[in-house]
C-alpha cells in the first residue's frame, strides 16, 4: 500500500488525533533536513506524549518521518552554534536524553524506528536492502553476506574490521563491501572508535546506563576533550585515536551534571524534565 503523502508545511512536527479514536500519529516534518531532532521538536514531542499518556482513550502512538528518512538524529547545527561556549548545549542534550527515557517508560504502546542496532548499522549508517535485513535479524531468509558481516564486524577493533572487509572484498559474493569500505573511510576516525566501543559496552548495560553513557559522550565531545574539532576529524587517522584518548570522552561527569534517571525504587513520575530557556516555554 502506498504511503499517504504528507504536505511539507512550516510545522516541524505534524500531530494527528483523528486517525482513530485510540491512535495518535506523530510525523516528523523536516524532510529537507532529514527530520533532525531540534530543541523545538523535543518540546513538541514531550508536550504531546505527556498529554496522550494521561488520555484514557489513547492506546497507540505511531511515529513517522516525512520524506526519505525517518530521522537523522540530533540537530548538529544546534551543537555547532554552541561550540565556543563551555557546556552551552548541556541542557539541550539533557532534555533529549530525558525524552528517550520518558519514551522507554511510556505507558502506551509506541511504534517507531531507530537505525542504530548493531556494529554494522552503527558504524556505516547504511540503509538496509534485502540481504542486510537478514543480517541484522529483521528478515529470516537468504543472504550470502550474513556470515561475512558477522565475521568482519565482530573483530576487536575498527582497524581489524577494515582489514577483514578488505580481505573479504575479493570474494565475488561480497559485492556490497567496496561501497561500505568507501563510506567507512570517509567517516571520522574518532567517531568510528567511539561508536564501536559504545555499542559493545551497551550490550552489557541497561537502557538507563546506556543513556547516561551516551549523555556523557555527547557532553565530553562538545567539551572538545580529544580535540577542538566538533566533527571528530582530528586526529585524522585511526591509529592516532588511542585508548587513552577514548577514555577521555567515556569518563564520568561530576555527579550533579550526570543525566538524572530515577532508580527502580523511585516513581517514573519523579523523572525531572530539564528546564531551560533554550527550549522556550517549559512544558508542565
Amino acid at each position: 500500500m502506498a504511503q499517504e503523502a504528507i504536505p511539507i508545511t512550516e510545522e516541524v512536527v505534524v500531530l494527528r488525533g483523528d486517525v482513530n479514536t485510540h491512535v495518535r500519529l506523530i510525523t516528523l516534518n523536516r524532510p529537507r533536513q532529514l527530520n533532525v531532532i531540534s530543541p523545538k521538536v523535543v518540546s513538541l514531542l514531550a508536550e504531546s506524549l505527556k498529554k496522550w499518556e494521561k488520555d484514557d482513550n489513547v492506546e497507540l502512538v505511531i511515529f513517522k518521518g516525512n520524506g526519505r528518512a525517518y530521522s537523522a538524529g540530533g540537530d548538529l547545527k544546534v551543537f555547532y552554534d554552541g561550540r565556543d561556549s563551555y557546556d552551552a548545549c548541556r541542557e539541550v542534550v539533557d532534555r533529549m536524553y530525558w525524552l528517550c527515557y520518558h519514551n522507554h517508560t511510556y505507558m502506551k504502546t509506541q511504534i517507531f524506528s531507530m537505525p542504530e542496532a548493531s556494529e554494522y548499522l552503527a558504524l556505516t549508517g547504511a540503509r538496509l536492502n534485502g540481504k542486510e535485513l537478514v543480517s541484522v535479524g529483521l528478515a529470516t531468509h537468504y543472504v550470502p553476506s550474513e556470515a561475512t558481516i558477522d565475521k568482519c564486524f565482530s573483530k576487536e577493533s575498527v582497524e581489524e574490521i577494515f582489514e577483514s572487509l578488505e580481505s573479504e572484498a575479493n570474494n565475488e559474493e561480497n559485492e556490497w563491501i567496496p561501497a561500505v569500505l568507501k563510506g567507512l573511510k570517509r567517516s571520522a576516525p574518532t567517531g568510528l572508535k567511539i561508536t564501536l566501543r559504545s555499542v559493545r559496552e551497551g550490550r552489557e548495560q541497561t537502557l538507563p546506563e546506556c543513556l547516561k553513557k551516551e549523555f556523557r559522550l555527547t557532553i565530553n565531545i562538545l567539551r572538545k576533550l580529544i580535540s577542538g574539532d566538533l566533527y571528530e576529524w582530528n586526529p585524522a587517522s585511526l591509529e592516532e585515536v588511542t585508548s587513552e584518548k577514548l577514555d577521555l570522552v567515556f569518563q564520568p561527569l561530576k555527579e550533579d551534571l550526570e543525566l538524572f534517571i530515577p532508580t527502580a525504587a523511585e516513581s517514573r513520575d519523579s523523572t525531572k524534565e530539564p528546564q531551560s530557556d533554550a527550549f522556550g516555554p517549559v512544558i508542565s
